[in-house]
């Protein structure tokens, strides 16, 4: 059986929770969270995006969007931005191509959803693949300004501090 990627559905939340879980829990610049900020999303009806891989009912890997704002001089840039957050493998799947094709899907549908640039936090080694680079200006609270990135579909540089929905908030 192949792979097969789509939509997260209501009852994947548990097995996201586990997916995230190994994922994340040997990544040095992680304490292992994540599944708190994907279900706090969730419960708040935040996702702007939520994909996930399967094979045989089980879930090799997922990816979730929300909504940020960028503020730069106390003004909210016009337009319409997300945050990726998280892109997440089993570790025995990593390194086979799932995050790709994830990213690759994610990015398409945001694209097609009307975003006028995604941002997030990463090695840009791994994420300049899919088009992401660091933009001088663009910064976020208490991440060093080589961690953040932004892919941008819009003419206008992306310049400012983001603003992410209050659930990132409860991971400090």
């Amino acid at each position: 059986m192949e792979l097969i990627l789509r939509d997260e559905k209501i009852e994947d939340a548990n097995a996201v929770t586990l997916l995230l879980q190994a994922a994340f829990a040997d990544h040095p610049h992680s304490q292992n969270q994540e599944f708190r900020l994907v279900n706090a999303l969730r419960d708040a009806n935040a996702l702007s995006l939520a994909l996930v891989v399967q094979k045989n009912e089980v879930l090799f890997g997922a990816v979730h969007a929300s909504d940020v704002q960028i503020v730069a001089a106390g003004q909210t840039l016009p337009g319409r931005f997300c945050c990726i957050a998280p892109l997440a493998v089993r570790p025995e799947q990593q390194r086979q191509g799932i995050g790709a094709q994830l990213m690759v899907a994610a990015l398409l549908r945001l694209r097609e959803q009307g975003y006028s640039a995604c941002v997030l936090v990463g090695d840009a080694a791994y994420y300049n693949r899919f088009g992401f680079y660091q933009q001088a200006g663009l910064s976020s609270p208490s991440i060093p300004d080589e961690y953040v990135l932004v892919l941008n579909w819009q003419a206008a540089p992306v310049v400012g501090e983001i603003h992410y929905h209050p659930a990132f908030a409860e991971l400090e």
